[in-house]
């Protein structure tokens, strides 16, 4: 099968490749949208190292696209930043969404109606695949340390500022006390960000 590794910024990848993985490369090019990829091979295994850029839509586009371009399995992970939500999570630890993630979202009919509704959802949990995140677990406990693995549930967002929680004074978001009431429901939650989810929601309904 193919090994793919997104990341969400282009100077991500040539560090990825020469740093952690000692790619042998192949291949490398500049997309259109600014998704750079190199292609290379880590013990006989092909392995392509991809920007994403930031957001589900961009996860989306290079999930999709490498699916129509690729012959057999694919395991994709992603490695990028995020936010450390509560301990034992803090800078510089590598958080793993080893029991899947959840997506908030910001829902426009809140501000479109004014009837109660939440101004903000929150989906069911979409599990990670099991095989690949121990694997993935294990060889950073070995590179890293166990303690700077932490396990949790990850948070997508669908936007950059409301639906994370930044508040500012040009808009009424109505997100005070958001990140607070996701922590007070969900007791494993430990990461926040913007791909993850999305990820993870393609891979479950992918036809292979």
């Amino acid at each position: 099968y193919t090994a793919s590794i997104t990341s969400f910024g282009c100077g991500c990848v040539p560090q990825v490749h020469t740093h952690t993985l000692q790619l042998h490369v192949y291949g490398s090019a500049n997309a259109c949208l600014s998704h750079l990829y190199t292609a290379g091979l880590y013990d006989g295994t092909p392995v392509s190292v991809i920007t994403t850029m930031m957001g589900m839509p961009n996860m989306d586009f290079v999930v999709r696209e490498a699916r129509a371009v690729v012959d057999g399995q694919m395991a994709i992970i992603r490695l990028g930043t995020c936010g450390a939500l509560r301990p034992p999570a803090q800078l510089g630890s590598l958080l793993v969404a080893s029991p899947g993630a959840v997506c908030i979202r910001r829902d426009p009919d809140a501000w479109t109606y004014s009837d109660g509704r939440p101004h903000y959802t929150l989906s069911a949990t979409v599990p990670a695949d099991q095989q690949l995140r121990d694997l993935l677990v294990s060889a950073s406990a070995e590179q890293l340390g166990p303690d700077l693995v932490i396990q949790g549930l990850n948070a997508t967002a669908d936007s950059f500022y409301s639906s994370q929680g930044r508040t500012g004074a040009h808009f009424e978001d109505y997100n005070d006390a958001l990140i607070e009431q996701l922590l007070d429901n969900n007791k494993h939650l430990m990461s926040l960000e913007m791909e993850t989810f999305h990820l993870l929601d393609l891979a479950r309904c992918s036809r292979g």
